[in-house]
């Protein structure tokens, strides 16, 4: 007796119990599909393309608020080593390392300007 070619068509959300079915018995693809009377890379095909509608419709991201200013803990660490009184030639006079909340590492060497380190930090803290 010839098998029935005539594949049943379905929903997505048909398709969606399907996948939860086949990933709920533990079973291969091409196993659940045989025992199923289906096609094995039609199951991957919907377990795929039912994954990626499921990324596509999630909610978007709620952006992530600014803080304001708020004083955050600075510990002065002292160099082993002291800084001679002048640099040799090419060195910095001068470098300020900060460690930020989320534990980024900002390090500015020689003459750095009030605002633009104000706005790197900035920046660091809403990464």
């Amino acid at each position: 007796m010839a098998k029935n070619t005539q594949s049943k068509r379905r929903t997505a959300a048909q398709w969606a119990e399907v996948v939860k079915r086949w990933k709920d018995s533990g079973l291969s693809s091409k196993d659940f599909a045989k025992r199923e009377g289906l096609n094995a890379r039609t199951l991957v095909w919907w377990s795929s393309e039912l994954r990626r509608r499921g990324k596509r419709k999630r909610p978007a991201r709620p952006q992530r608020r600014r803080s304001s200013t708020a004083f955050s803990e600075v510990r002065v660490v002292q160099q082993s080593t002291p800084q001679p009184a002048v640099p040799a030639a090419g060195a910095p006079a001068s470098s300020i390392e900060v460690q930020s909340r989320s534990g980024r590492v900002v390090r500015a060497v020689g003459a750095v300007d009030r605002e633009a380190l104000a706005t790197v930090l900035e920046v660091v803290e809403s990464c």
